[in-house]
């Protein structure tokens, strides 16, 4: 019989409750320990920049995925009607969570610029 997958459960948690109004860190929390981070901050009134980084023992776990479930929804609940988020074109896992949320990419020489459109 196959093993069934779930869907890890992550929360977020604001880093500082003094925010600046064009940022917004938060702390991605595995259960009760911090897994690493997310940051979203304002392009223009439309646009946020992400950015999701996760420290070597979530990887791999779904976690990356879980969170930017969460990250999409917080930009929605933000106004905004896209996200942009930019990585590396050898960071293979980065890139398959953002195109598996339907991402379009964007490469230039290393750098990938992947644009995910908010309904």
């Amino acid at each position: 019989m196959s093993e069934l997958r779930t869907r890890p459960a992550v929360s977020l948690r604001p880093v500082d409750e003094q925010m600046l109004s064009d940022l917004i860190e938060l702390a991605l929390c595995d259960a009760a320990q911090v897994s690493g981070s997310v940051r979203l901050a304002y392009l223009d009134a439309e646009s946020l920049e992400i950015g999701i980084w996760l420290g070597k023992s979530a990887r791999a776990r779904g976690i990356g995925s879980a969170a930017l479930s969460l990250v999409l929804d917080e930009a929605r609940r933000l106004g905004a009607c896209r996200v942009l988020a930019r990585t590396t074109l050898s960071n293979h896992g980065a890139r398959a969570i953002l195109v598996a949320h339907g991402a379009t990419e964007s490469v230039s020489g290393e750098q990938v610029t992947a644009e995910l459109a908010l309904s």
